[in-house]
């Protein structure tokens, strides 16, 4: 779960009647931080200069294993969820809610404007 750690951006978006939404690019990117069993999730906004602009929105989560299968468990003001954790690489991150629709992230790379 270490790799959890970082900015990730949406790749798809696959629905349980088998449709898929595809992310070329997208404006806000997730940041996960994790550790000892718990963690958070914000959005966050990436910028040409190599910083972030956010918010106060982080959701706090906790790692739970039911049978194997690893969740997030999500706990905010107005409600609390779960997301399957499907996969976890260094380069990809899967999770699935449980409406049953997958998401799949790819480690987010900076883009580097140099001045030459």
């Amino acid at each position: 779960m270490d790799s959890l750690n970082g900015y990730w951006e949406i790749e798809e978006v696959r629905f349980p009647d088998k449709s898929v939404k595809t992310y070329d690019i997208s404006t806000t990117i997730d940041f996960f931080t994790y550790e000892d069993g718990k963690g958070f999730r914000k959005k966050v906004q990436p910028s040409l200069d190599g910083t972030y602009t956010t918010s106060d929105d982080a959701i706090p989560f906790v790692k739970v294993e039911i049978e194997g299968t690893v969740y997030l468990r999500y706990t905010n003001e107005q409600e609390s969820w779960e997301e399957e954790v499907q996969l976890v690489q260094a380069n990809m991150l899967r999770l699935r809610n449980a409406a049953g629709i997958q998401y799949t992230y790819s480690r987010y790379e900076p883009i580097a404007i140099t001045d030459e």
